[in-house]
């Protein structure tokens, strides 16, 4: 699916029932599987069928009369034959990919006063202002080294949809969001602000927008919150927007240290954890956020 494909369907998203929006629509013909159309609503017992053609470095009279009149035209009258077609088998592919979600240089998702979009390769010190408050009492995880490589890590990991947070009237960084393990039912979602935003009911407004967009997207009841054992202020955010506790885990901060060895080298790790032995020591609390 195409950036233009993505947000037509966002856009019929926002102004139809999302139950009534299908995207990825494929049909067998025997044994081919084809793509039936790039967009689809179903109104009881009419359908209203979209094909996007983007102009890219067309002229504006070639992309009208070859993509739009001949090609979508042509495409759109194969769809229509093909549902009524009793014998076709639609399936809806729904996992998406983290490009389909959000593609680089769009907005996912804005209010009056806050802009959710990916993080461009040229943005990495935006990237490492987040990491460096997170862990400045930690420099474990701050090494330089294992910065670096979770930077690199993030822009190539497709499971892994991480947004700044822009206020769009200072244009300052504010922090950012996740969502990890989108294919899953039930997805997880992280959220981290500098922390002179905190406190402001900007993490609450922010997650709330995050959140919302998402469900307008994915079929999805709960969403996964993995918050630390200290940080006290994320448990009573997430608690007030009706977060449920529903477990503990050590083995993921575990297996963090274990890389960090790794990286660092046993000799420079074990003088770092001697400075911060109660860093080491905190747990991760497992949250159950409902979608409402």
């Amino acid at each position: 699916m195409t950036g233009s494909e993505l947000q037509c369907n966002n856009i019929l998203i926002d102004y139809f029932f999302k139950e009534f929006v299908y995207r990825d629509l494929y049909f067998y013909k025997g044994k081919q599987k084809q793509e039936l159309c790039d967009g689809l609503v179903e109104f009881q017992d009419a359908y209203v069928v979209f094909q996007i053609k983007e102009k890219r470095k067309s002229t504006a009279q070639d992309w009208l009369q070859k993509k739009v009149y001949k090609k979508a035209v042509h495409q759109i009258k194969e769809t229509i034959a093909m549902l009524q077609d009793g014998n076709v088998i639609v399936v809806k592919e729904d996992t998406m990919s983290r490009d389909e979600l959000c593609s680089i240089g769009v907005t996912f998702v804005e209010d009056e006063k806050y802009t959710l979009s990916r993080y461009d390769v040229s943005e990495q010190e935006l990237f490492f202002k987040a990491w460096n408050e997170t862990f400045e009492d930690t420099p474990l995880i701050n090494d330089e080294q294992f910065k670096k490589k979770s930077w690199t890590d993030m822009l190539s990991d497709a499971s892994k949809l991480q947004l700044k947070i822009i206020d769009k009237l200072t244009q300052e960084y504010v922090g950012e969001v996740v969502l990890m393990k989108f294919d899953t039912e039930m997805p997880e979602i992280g959220i981290q602000l500098l922390k002179k935003y905190h406190s402001q009911g900007i993490g609450t407004r922010v997650v709330n927008l995050f959140v919302n967009r998402l469900k307008s997207i994915m079929q999805v009841k709960f969403f996964t919150v993995r918050i630390r054992s200290d940080n006290y202020i994320s448990q009573r955010m997430f608690e007030k927007m009706g977060a449920i506790k529903v477990g503990e885990e050590g083995k993921e901060y575990a297996e963090l240290m274990l890389e960090l060895m790794r990286n660092m080298g046993k000799e420079k790790f074990e003088k770092a954890i001697e400075k911060e032995f109660e860093s080491t020591q905190t747990y991760t609390l497992c949250y159950k956020l409902p979608v409402v």
